[in-house]
């Protein structure tokens, strides 16, 4: 069974003090008592302290997406 942690956040004042890892873990520990083989999240391909975290934790990209957006004119 595949479990996802949906959100992590620390606020940026509390950043580097190893908050982030405590949370994913706890997540992961988490998912494996509900029977969870594997886990999965997804990250902002931009947030490079994220990315960083989550590869020394062992994740690796299994995928990439793209969202795309486009301004609309305004109702006459």
């Amino acid at each position: 069974m595949l479990g996802e942690i949906h959100i992590i956040c620390v606020d940026p004042a509390f950043g580097g003090r190893g908050l982030g890892p405590g949370l994913v873990e706890a997540g992961l520990v988490h998912l494996h008592a509900k029977g969870a083989g594997e886990g999965m999240l997804f990250v902002e391909g931009s947030n490079d302290a994220a990315l960083g975290l989550y590869q020394r934790l062992g994740f690796r990209i299994v995928r990439s997406d793209r969202a795309f957006a486009v301004t609309l004119a305004a109702a006459p």
